[in-house]
């Protein structure tokens, strides 16, 4: 693969934090699974088999879902309590009412104590790490994201004086703002960084505006290789896991 810049053309890179380094869904569906499971010590059922039939059946409900006109509306915490409930009813789960509400709230907190991260991105952040410098630039609340990154065993290749968020009274990404923060904080130019992220309109908008490089990270998209775009005067490398940002880097 062809670097996707010449040899010391960026100096830092900058990451979003969710959909990008940390996998929702995989830490949303092991917690699943722990608290299905302990749900299911209660009784005389086999906890692994359980837990894994009640996934089953919010993933099928999550599937029945998105093809129901106008379920887009929903919130994520609606669409997934509605899920819960389809599994609940599958496995003839009884009793307890607002029991979908419940184990929600359980999941959630569990997944916010244990992140999970996409199966290539430890590789591929301490391998960036050897040549680049990386920080993260994400729309979160600080406190919450210095958790993640903590329980999520990255502090030593994200500290602290890395992570930029907005100022209590400032913006998000894609305001300008919060990019020239990071800028600054990291002492570069915005020619000499690239930001890699999930969202167009977040990260990838916002990082062309004030004219650094941009990444698309499409996690599942099916792309064997790199796509590079034009966006106006600049361009776009679309990727589809971290291992290819990895490779593409000098």
């Amino acid at each position: 693969m062809a670097p996707f810049f010449p040899q010391g053309a960026k100096q830092v890179i900058f990451f979003d934090l969710n959909r990008t380094i940390i996998d929702p869904v995989r830490t949303f569906e092991a917690a699943f699974l722990e608290i299905f499971s302990e749900f299911a010590g209660r009784s005389d059922r086999d906890s692994t088999v359980f837990s894994r039939q009640a996934l089953e059946a919010y993933r099928a409900g999550r599937d029945k879902l998105r093809g129901i006109e106008g379920s887009g509306s929903l919130g994520i915490r609606e669409q997934r309590i509605a899920c819960i409930q389809a599994a609940i009813d599958k496995l003839s789960i009884g009793g307890k009412t607002h029991l979908a509400e419940t184990l929600e709230r359980r999941i959630r907190e569990r997944g916010d104590y244990h992140p999970l991260l996409y199966s290539d991105a430890r590789q591929a952040l301490e391998s960036i790490a050897t040549r680049y410098q990386i920080a993260v630039i994400s729309n979160g609340r600080r406190d919450n994201l210095l958790h993640q990154i903590s329980r999520a065993d990255l502090s030593s290749l994200i500290p602290a004086e890395r992570l930029f968020s907005p100022n209590p009274e400032g913006k998000g990404k894609p305001h300008l703002d919060i990019f020239r923060r990071a800028l600054q904080g990291m002492g570069v130019r915005a020619d000499l960084a690239v930001m890699v992220g999930d969202s167009w309109k977040n990260d990838i908008k916002g990082a062309l505006a004030i004219g650094m490089g941009a990444i698309w990270l499409r996690h599942g998209f099916d792309g064997a290789q790199p796509i590079i775009k034009s966006a106006g005067r600049w361009y776009v490398i679309t990727i589809s896991t971290l291992t290819q940002l990895e490779d593409g880097l000098w």
